[in-house]
């Protein structure tokens, strides 16, 4: 049982990056380096709790927004 939670706990996403301007939601994964361009594509890849701290690019340059969950 234990190898099971470890497993899961290696596959649970913490972090998600969302992105109008650099991301896409067809290519994007949702790391910092290839964001989603949507917030819905970001939630549509969560699935159940917990949800992962999900960041949003802003219109200006070097901000960002956290949406938690």
């Amino acid at each position: 049982m234990s190898s099971e939670v470890i497993r899961g706990t290696a596959e649970m996403v913490l972090e998600l990056y969302v992105s109008d301007r650099e991301g896409n939601d067809a290519t994007g994964d949702g790391t910092k380096e290839k964001p989603f361009k949507t917030g819905l594509k970001a939630l549509m890849t969560v699935g159940k709790e917990p949800f992962p701290t999900i960041y949003v690019d802003s219109q200006k340059e070097n901000e960002i927004f956290v949406l938690s969950l």
